[in-house]
């Protein structure tokens, strides 16, 4: 959970509060980007397949996250 601090911003429960009360409408679409630098070395994992890496794991899981934070009934 320490990585999901996204989750308790302010803005972010506000929105989550609108769409719960449909103050925003249908959600049709949802584009999220992050990223961050991460210099290139063969032998890390995040580079690596062999080591099952990728950006996927270390920064892929916060915009799945906050996808399904949205999107979720409960």
């Amino acid at each position: 959970m320490e990585a999901m601090w996204t989750y308790f911003l302010p803005a972010i429960n506000k929105a989550k509060q609108w769409i719960a009360q449909d103050r925003l409408g249908k959600i049709r679409h949802i584009k999220i980007d992050f990223g961050y630098p991460m210099p290139y070395s063969p032998t890390c994992r995040e580079y690596n397949a062999e080591l099952a890496g990728g950006s996927l794991f270390d920064m892929g899981i916060y915009p799945l996250a906050l996808v399904w934070f949205f999107l979720k009934k409960t």
